[in-house]
């Protein structure tokens, strides 16, 4: 319930503040309101800049840090049965081209389950089992063909990190 949009075009002087405007035109073709903002599309993640964590948020007990380029550490309390790895919806995955994960990762916790989890239309989740408490570079390829809300522009999806599945919320660090 809007009646009017004001736009306040300002010098770069004294933090944007100064609202002496200068001569020339602006021309504005399109105003569009949307439901949500647009994310950009993207297919790899990669963490090489340390102070990028490329639109991922830490979730139900993870802490993110980018102590080294190249890598995005997920530290997890020991309350948190089920942590995430978030993606926030500043970057989407057109799932009807990318029909499948791979995560390379260090997994120095007891978690021994990687499940890509695609909350579209109802939570649906892959799989796959992973090495608990090992120091060397491990990669887990998942599957998301058989998920049937992967499809189309994907901007929320997330990994979590569990112990024994089927076996309920076991809680680690």
């Amino acid at each position: 319930d809007m009646d009017h949009i004001s736009l306040v075009f300002t010098t770069s002087s004294n933090q944007g503040l100064n609202t002496a405007s200068t001569e020339g035109d602006v021309v504005i073709e399109k105003i569009e309101f949307l439901e949500s903002i647009p994310a950009t599309p993207r297919n790899d993640f990669d963490f090489n800049d340390t102070t990028d964590s490329e639109g991922f948020l830490g979730g139900n007990g993870v802490t993110l840090s980018q102590p080294n380029a190249g890598e995005i550490d997920l530290a997890i309390t020991d309350a948190s049965p089920y942590p995430k790895f978030e993606q926030s919806g500043e970057y989407s995955v057109d799932a009807d081209t990318y029909q499948g994960v791979e995560v390379t990762l260090i997994n120095n916790s007891p978690k021994n389950t990687l499940t890509f989890v695609s909350p579209s239309g109802g939570n649906e989740f892959v799989s796959k089992s992973m090495n608990a408490n090992d120091p060397n570079p491990q990669t887990i390829s998942l599957d998301l063909t058989n998920a049937s809300n992967w499809s189309g522009e994907q901007k929320s999806w997330w990994l979590q990190l569990i112990d024994n599945p089927g076996d309920g919320a076991q809680a680690s660090a």
